[in-house]
Order: structure tokens, then C-alpha cells, then sequence
């Protein structure tokens, strides 16, 4: 459908300027004859002329012809008449059909400008329409307010959607013309509200969380977005925020807050009983000086994955034997550092127990009790961890030395060259295999400078090297064997240097011990 204009102009093309194309309108649109003037006849009309249009409805009866001329652009309907400035001279570009001439032929309107201020009218309508869209169905609340003015008054309320209605319980009815004032409370931050009115006189955006009231006067959090509207020439218009509850989030985020400052003070008590039970574990195993006020060259290369260790060292003393050993309980961390106390004190009375220095009696004796004291619980509660160990008897009268491993082995070095002592493959304490434990000695006479090795497996399965391999065996002994021409003590400084460069700051994966003394 036409929308009816307040004028019309008509503009020609010289080449389509003829008696026929004017009698052809003049018969198609017998009205025009009244309204334009043009008989059936030639005219000398002008080639472009404007006219008023009072009888739109009778125009109207033709609108299909009127369409279908208008296809072939022989005119053109504006909505409201030409201003003076809009008068401009015609550029010498190819004329299209947007230029008026008068008797001349001379152009006097370039109708460009017309029709785009038209055009963008319509595109601004229709942004606003969607504008109006998005703010009416966001789910967030939209408060339009007034730009501060000269008497620093407080911006007053001029809009609100229904969401923010749904968040506050106020209606546009409630707030209309009140600052926002009405909002805050006695929670409100000052601050945060200092912040805003210090925004809105600089007339800079803000973005900020602050309590505000509802109309019942439960108080709510809000996550607010300020920004100014402003005209072409800076002035300030409006303000308008987009304000987010984020009450259940405000909460949220205290609830999390609680439960780590529970968790901290948790974890605090956790970690200071841990140092005790490191204390406690410190003060039970023999001091290195206590090692070498035995063996005036030794060394214990000793570190735990974590605070306690699953892994131990022991020494004492029966009769004219030395009798020392590494154990490797399974597990690490707290329950490995509670079987190694359990097993250290079993240890201790298998020793008292024995009627002379023999390692595997010992070895069996200790198994025994490990396996007795953990089948006294439940059968669901029965424990299925052990422990591997490598124990060592040293007869310093005679020179020898007899050794009996659960799991672990003997290195022995003497002038270079290397004797691996394997332990027999069962570990003390509950065992599923079907083979009969039965736990071996073998002796070795010593001579001066003989070098031995205890050492819990944490070393060789420590991942490193550039594929992230293990350590093993191999890598292990290739260490000890470059290590030889050092005095021990320089030895652990050399094996700790090794494991270092080989871990090339990867994490420790298990307990490590190496005790090394030489004869």
C-alpha cells in the first residue's frame, strides 16, 4: 500500500519526454488531468514541475499504475517537501532519477540527500524497535535514568523493564521521577555508591557489585553496568544500567570461602600432627652420627616423598655383631610411615628374640609376627601390606657378613668391581603365593675398603632422562661403580647430584633410601 505523501515530484527523462508517454499518462490516470493540468493533447509543460497532492484518495483508485510507472522511474513520491538547504547543485556524475529541472533544463534539487534521510529514518525506527525488543525481554533488569543536571541533583528514575521489577518488586508506578536512592540500605557499600556518583558526574561507564533493597527490604547483591547515552555533541542524555542479581552466587562464593578456611584449618591440624608423627619417626630411627660412630665412612641418602616415609633404616648392636638394614614398607605418606613404626618395633623384639645374630631366623621370625598381628582384626579389616627389607649381620671379630633380603639385594663392592647379593623374592607379612616362604643367608668375608649398598626400590623406579624412563638397575649401578673413587660422604653428594640431574625437576614418586657404609 502507498503511504500518502504530502508531495509529489515528477521528473521526465528528456529522451522519454514526448507527446505519447504524456498522453499515455494522461489516459492511464484520467485524474491527473485535473490535478496535473496535462490534457490529451501536446503540452508545452515543463520537463520537471511539482505539485501539491489534495484528492490523495482518488489517486489512490490507480495505484497499481502508479506502481507499475513508478518501476520505470519516471517519478519519484517524497514524504515531506524540500528544505531550502537541501537545494544543491547538481554534480556533474550521470543523472539518475533523483534531479528536478526547471523550464531550463537547468537541475535545481539533487533529492538524494531527501531519500536518504528517509531511508535512515527507517532503519533508526526499526533499530529502535529492536532496541526496545531486547530491553523489554531481557532477563536482566534495565533502569533508564537521567543525566545529572546543574543543580547536582540526584539522577531520577525514568525507566524500568519487567525484569528489574521481578528483581526489586518496584514497578515503574513506585519509582518513577525518585532517585536511586530508594535502592540502598543500611548494607549498601559507601564506597561502591561513592564510586558510582563519581562515574556519573565524569560521565564514565562503571561496572561494579553493591547490595541493594527490595521493595519488601530484603536486601539482595547486584552486579551493576552503567553507561551513558549521549547526543551528538557529547551532552549526556541518560544513563542506563543493567543491574544482575547475584545473590545465589554472592552466596555461593561465601559457602566456598567457609569451606576452605575449613579445609585450611583442617589441613593445618592434619600437617602439625604429620611434623609430629615426623618427630616422633626422626626420634625412633638412628641418627646418621650414630651410624658412623660405628662406620667412620657412611652415609644415609634419605628422602621421603612426603613428610613421613613408608621407608626406613635400622641399626644395633648384639653381642660382637653389627646388624643394620633398609626396609621399604608398602605405601608411603602417613600409612606407610605407621607400618615402618610397626614394623621398626617388630624388628627390635625379633632381635631380642634371637639367640644369636642370624639374619634369615630373623627375617622369618619378623614375618611371623607381622602376619600373626594382622589376621587378630576382622577378615574385611585384615591388612595385605608388608614390607620389603634387606638385613645385613656384621661379625667384627671374625670379618664377615651375612646377609638375608625379603624383596631386596646386597651390592658389594671391592676394589671396583661389583657383587650383587639378591634377596629372596617374598616380602614379610601376608602372602597370596602358593610357593613355601623360606628366607636364605649368604656370607661374605670382608676385607678393608669393601664398600656396601643397602637401598629401598624408590630410587630405581624414579622416572627421568629425556623419555621419562625409569632409573633402574643398570643406570643405578653405572652410579655407584663412578662413585667408587669417592670417600663416602662425598658419594652421597654425588649420588644425590646424579638423581637430581636425572629427575630434571620431575615429581619424586616414591620414597627413596640408600645407605652406603664402607669397611
Amino acid at each position: 500500500m502507498l503511504t500518502q505523501p504530502s508531495y509529489i515530484y515528477f521528473w521526465l527523462n528528456d529522451k522519454q519526454l514526448s507527446n505519447k508517454l504524456v498522453t499515455q499518462i494522461s489516459a492511464e490516470f484520467p485524474l491527473w488531468q485535473k490535478i496535473v493540468g496535462i490534457e490529451n493533447t501536446p503540452t508545452e509543460r515543463p520537463a520537471g514541475f511539482h505539485i501539491i497532492l489534495t484528492d490523495y484518495e482518488n489517486l489512490k483508485n490507480g495505484e497499481n499504475k502508479f506502481s507499475e510507472w513508478l518501476a520505470f522511474s519516471h517519478l519519484i513520491l517524497l514524504m515531506e517537501p524540500l528544505e531550502a538547504e537541501e537545494i544543491l547543485t547538481a554534480n556533474t556524475y550521470e543523472v539518475k532519477n533523483y534531479i528536478l529541472k526547471d523550464t531550463k533544463h537547468i537541475f535545481l534539487h539533487i533529492l538524494s540527500r531527501v531519500i536518504k534521510k528517509a531511508y535512515d529514518a527507517y532503519e533508526l525506527r526499526n533499530r529502535l524497535q529492536l532496541y526496545e525488543s531486547i530491553v523489554v525481554n531481557t532477563s536482566e533488569g534495565v533502569l533508564v535514568t537521567e543525566a545529572s543536571n546543574e543543580k547536582h541533583e540526584r539522577p531520577r528514575i525514568l525507566y524500568m523493564n519487567d525484569a528489574f521489577t521481578e528483581i526489586t518488586g518496584y514497578t515503574l508506578d513506585d519509582l518513577y521521577g525518585i532517585p536511586l536512592d530508594v535502592l540502598r540500605g543500611e548494607k549498601t557499600d559507601k564506597t561502591e555508591v561513592e564510586k558510582i556518583e563519581k562515574a556519573f558526574e565524569n560521565g564514565l561507564p562503571i561496572k561494579t557489585e553493591l547490595v541493594n533493597y527490595h521493595k519488601d527490604g530484603s536486601d539482595f547483591w547486584i552486579q551493576l553496568n552503567s553507561v551513558p547515552v549521549k547526543d551528538n555533541h557529547a551532552n549526556i542524555l541518560y544513563w542506563i544500567s543493567i543491574q544482575r542479581d547475584i545473590t545465589q552466587s554472592k552466596k555461593d562464593s561465601e559457602e566456598i570461602k567457609r569451606i576452605n578456611t575449613d579445609l585450611q584449618d583442617i589441613n593445618k591440624k592434619i600437617t602439625q600432627s604429620i611434623d609430629y608423627a615426623k618427630r616422633i619417626q626422626n626420634a625412633i630411627v638412628p641418627s646418621v652420627q650414630k651410624i658412623r660412630d660405628i662406620f667412620s665412612e657412611s652415609f644415609v641418602l634419605f628422602r621421603p616423598r612426603d613428610i613421613v616415609s613408608g621407608d626406613f633404616y635400622w641399626l644395633t648392636r648384639k653381642e660382637d655383631s653389627v646388624l643394620f638394614a633398609v626396609a621399604d614398607c608398602t605405601g608411603h605418606g602417613v600409612p606407610g610411615a605407621m607400618l615402618s613404626m610397626l614394623a621398626y618395633n617388630l624388628l627390635n623384639q625379633t632381635v631380642k628374640d634371637a639367640s644369636h645374630a642370624n639374619p634369615a631366623w630373623m627375617l622369618k621370625n619378623l614375618d611371623e609376627n607381622l602376619i600373626n598381628l594382622f589376621k587378630n582384626s576382622q577378615p574385611e579389616n585384615q591388612i595385605q601390606d608388608g614390607l620389603d627389607i634387606g638385613l645385613c649381620c656384621l661379625n667384627t671379630q671374625e670379618m664377615f657378613l651375612d646377609f638375608s633380603g625379603a624383596g631386596h639385594s646386597l651390592y658389594h663392592f671391592r676394589n671396583g668391581i661389583l657383587t650383587v647379593l639378591e634377596g629372596d623374592p617374598f616380602s614379610i607379612g601376608l602372602y597370596k603365593g602358593k610357593k613355601e616362604k623360606k628366607f636364605t643367608s649368604q656370607r661374605v668375608n670382608l676385607l678393608k675398603n669393601d664398600t656396601l649398598y643397602l637401598f629401598s626400590d624408590g630410587i630405581i623406579d624414579q622416572p627421568g632422562g629425556n623419555d621419562d624412563s625409569k632409573l633402574m638397575r643398570y643406570r643405578f649401578q653405572e652410579m655407584l661403580n663412578e662413585a667408587q673413587k669417592l670417600n663416602l660422604i662425598d658419594q652421597e653428594f654425588f649420588i644425590q647430584t646424579n638423581l637430581d640431574n636425572w629427575m630434571n625437576g620431575r615429581k619424586q614418586v616414591d620414597d627413596i633410601l640408600v645407605m652406603g657404609i664402607r669397611i
